[in-house]
């Protein structure tokens, strides 16, 4: 049978099943926005454990326990050796090594050094990082530092302005403010 729980009905192989069922659903969605484009759908490897969408014609997926990317016809593109894997965005992708978050460009390398705590996607060429999690800044799409990490929390940009909160100003601690 496909399913190794197939006749173990315990709390635990439900569990199981569940994140093996949950794992599939954006391969589901994807398979039926390709039918609905007239095209065939990627065929999903049984090796894939978890998959993600497609963004930027990648897709991460899970081998093992590392994440990988596949390309639209299901080729795996980028070699699975990362902890986590987040969509691209602007031509670079989220990944987590030694537990430290960095950026690749669409060919798998690494562009920015797995060294930040925490970090979000790239939006008008700009990410924000947090060398802790107590201090965000953000980066170019080289990891240049262009806002150094002072504030307590930050958000993409949109429209030329993020959201912040600045920490330790008597006049703004603690409050959220828009930078440009």
């Amino acid at each position: 049978a496909f399913d190794p729980d197939v006749a173990d009905n315990s709390r635990e192989a439900t569990l199981r099943k569940g994140v093996r069922l949950t794992s599939q659903v954006t391969m589901i969605i994807g398979a039926h926005a390709q039918i609905r484009q007239g095209k065939e759908p990627i065929a999903h490897d049984p090796a894939w454990t978890e998959t993600d969408d497609f963004s930027e014609g990648r897709a991460a997926v899970k081998i093992g326990e590392r994440w990988g990317y596949v390309d639209r016809t299901g080729t795996l593109v980028i070699d699975a050796r990362f902890e986590l894997a987040r969509p691209f965005r602007q031509g670079r992708a989220g990944i987590a090594l030694a537990q430290k978050l960095g950026f690749i460009d669409l060919a798998g390398k690494v562009v920015v050094e797995a060294r930040y705590a925490n970090g979000r996607d790239f939006a008008e060429g700009l990410a924000p990082v947090a060398l802790d999690d107590d201090a965000w800044g953000y980066i170019d799409l080289d990891g240049k530092l262009v806002f150094e990490a002072r504030f307590a929390r930050a958000e993409p940009f949109a429209d030329g302005r993020a959201l912040v909160v600045v920490p330790g100003d008597k006049e703004y601690e603690g409050k959220a403010c828009f930078i440009d």
